[in-house]
């Protein structure tokens, strides 16, 4: 079906039975002058997800087709098999617990690509809906970005395109997708630079969809965010390779703060010597900012010099 298509929407579902049929609905509802397809990804839910999505491709087969995992492959496989389907020229995104808002999303968004054809990726800014708050007013985006600009935007402000509103040209994608994507936590960041390397972004700026937070999302213990931190700086590696130091300024100064950050949760734990390796390497990516801390670090330690109680408690890290 694909090959005869303009757009492939691709929608990613797990155990997503509260929000489907309005995800499915906001699909629906598109008016379209082109050829597309809806295709879904569902990763063997449990909750009656799997029977809506087959109820709505029996009702229109010649749209919806289906990717039904036999067993939980986990979001990141299920994601790449989904966006490696599609041999269609554009490709949507959307999240099976988000929706869309306007009925000429996808038609606006074509017609901006297809008058631009140096931008790679179209998106547009969204309602942000909180599990406490069933009627959104709070925008995704606080400020508008240009209508056109490069990927080293998204990194410069630290905040990526609302996923239920991107489309891409599936020629600006990698292919294959790098297998290194199923092991980060920053899937959306890692999508942009990738598709960003094949040309610009364009932004409209209306809001075209509904993303919703929910309250089990937004809980992060310290040990959680040490982890995303160190997976954060592995995704800047890969992405800084396969740019070719295409966004090396940006990537260094978010390197930079991650590695401020991790030195500060081994300082707080008295890891004087994680500490200063973190520390040092922070500086090297950004001098101006790494030095107060150092200048902390090193009063912090020289009082537990000091102290006898205090220094008994220095642990140093195994190198």
């Amino acid at each position: 079906m694909s090959d005869a298509v303009t757009l492939s929407v691709c929608i990613i579902t797990y155990n997503h039975a509260k929000f489907i049929r309005q995800a499915l609905d906001s699909v629906l509802m598109q008016k379209v002058d082109f050829p597309w397809e809806i295709i879904i990804a569902d990763d063997c839910s449990t909750d009656g997800t799997r029977e809506i999505i087959i109820e709505y491709q029996k009702q229109h087969p010649q749209l919806i087709r289906l990717i039904l995992q036999e067993k939980n492959v986990g979001p990141a496989l299920n994601w790449l098999e989904l966006i490696s389907t599609p041999s269609a020229k554009y490709i949507a995104y959307l999240e099976g617990d988000d929706y869309w808002i306007d009925s000429l999303k996808l038609q606006k968004q074509i017609s901006f690509l297809e008058l631009n054809p140096d931008c790679a990726f179209c998106y547009t800014n969204a309602f942000v809906m909180r599990d406490d708050n069933p009627n959104p007013t709070e925008l995704f985006l606080t400020s508008p970005a240009p209508s056109i600009h490069s990927f080293n935007l998204i990194l410069k402000r630290g905040k990526v395109a609302p996923s239920c509103t991107i489309i891409y040209r599936r020629s600006a994608a990698p292919n294959p997708w790098p297998q290194w994507l199923k092991d980060i936590f920053h899937g959306d960041l890692a999508f942009h630079g990738l598709i960003g390397l094949k040309g610009s972004f364009g932004y409209l700026d209306m809001a075209t969809g509904v993303y919703r937070v929910h309250v089990s999302s937004r809980i992060n213990s310290s040990k959680n965010e040490i982890a995303k931190s160190e997976n954060f700086l592995k995704l800047m590696d890969h992405l800084n390779e396969a740019s070719g130091r295409k966004y090396s300024r940006e990537i260094n100064f978010h390197r930079a703060d991650h590695l401020e950050f991790l030195a500060l949760e081994n300082l707080k734990e008295k890891n004087w010597g994680n500490f200063l390796r973190l520390i040092f390497k922070s500086i090297r990516y950004e001098p101006i900012r790494g030095i107060p801390e150092l200048r902390r670090g090193f009063y912090r330690f020289r009082k537990a010099l000091v102290n006898p109680k205090l220094s008994s408690q220095i642990s140093y890290a195994k190198k």
